[in-house]
């Protein structure tokens, strides 16, 4: 009974039924089962909806087991959306010890890293992932994405060239990441256009899509759909100045 409730738990996480999830951990537990597993399981279940009842979750899991590498992953996890970076980089590390080169514990750990403001070693991390799985989706989004983000286009180019090539379902971030080392490294101005309303196809509520689509037609002399892609923008995040600022010349470019 008590390993039934368990697998039930795990296929409930994969399923996204955190509720469920919860209620097979609670059965096990009840049952008395007080392993690190049944912890574990549970402050995952509860990790979004519950966070402080989840850290004490993993608390008892680690308790019963100190070196239960999935324990810390998830309390990774865990810190890592409380944004508690360093706690989250010391979890991390601490599964690593108990599960040495994991690919998705590494790739967390780089996530970590970087909202800790530490990217050289980030960017060492998801590359130190690539070399064993050169497809590890995550990584090679999060390493090109990191590079975009540094303005070092020239390396990321061929990090979103070869995601596109593998993972042609793609989310507007990537195709948003091809524009920008498009426009600003090849100076394709036709292929970073092309980007960015693939970007746009995506998700038409990312402003940022929408923004760098805006700026790059309103550089390049098309005012009218310069205005419309910064109008969405502005609808999109409202607080964003320069896209307000820039709809503003091109209306009264338009206007002229």
């Amino acid at each position: 009974m008590v390993r039934a409730a368990l697998d039930a738990a795990r296929g409930a996480l994969a399923a996204g039924d955190t509720a469920s999830a919860e209620a097979h951990c609670r059965r096990a537990l009840a049952a008395g089962d007080d392993s690190a597993l049944a912890w574990t399981l549970l402050g995952q279940s509860l990790r979004r909806s519950q966070p402080d009842a989840a850290l004490a979750a993993f608390d008892r899991a680690l308790a019963r087991d100190p070196r239960f590498a999935d324990a810390h992953f998830h309390l990774g996890n865990l810190h890592r959306e409380q944004r508690r970076s360093r706690e989250a980089v010391a979890a991390y590390e601490r599964a690593l010890a108990g599960a040495p080169g994991h690919p998705s514990i590494l790739n967390n750990l780089g996530l970590a890293l970087e909202f800790a403001g530490d990217a050289e070693r980030a960017i060492a991390i998801y590359r130190q992932v690539l070399q064993r799985q050169p497809a590890h989706r995550q990584a090679l989004g999060n390493l090109a994405h990191l590079l975009c983000g540094r303005r070092d286009y020239a390396a990321a180019l061929p990090l979103v060239d070869d995601y596109l090539r593998r993972y042609p379902d793609a989310d507007a971030a990537v195709w948003i990441d091809l524009g920008l080392c498009c426009e600003h490294h090849l100076n394709d101005l036709d292929r970073a256009e092309a980007a960015y309303r693939r970007a746009v196809e995506r998700d038409p509520q990312d402003a940022v899509a929408q923004l760098n689509l805006g700026a790059l037609r309103a550089s390049r002399g098309d005012h009218e759909g310069a205005a419309a892609a910064l109008a969405a923008a502005v609808a999109g995040d409202p607080g964003r100045r320069y896209a307000t600022t820039l709809l503003a010349l091109t209306r009264q470019y338009l206007c002229d």
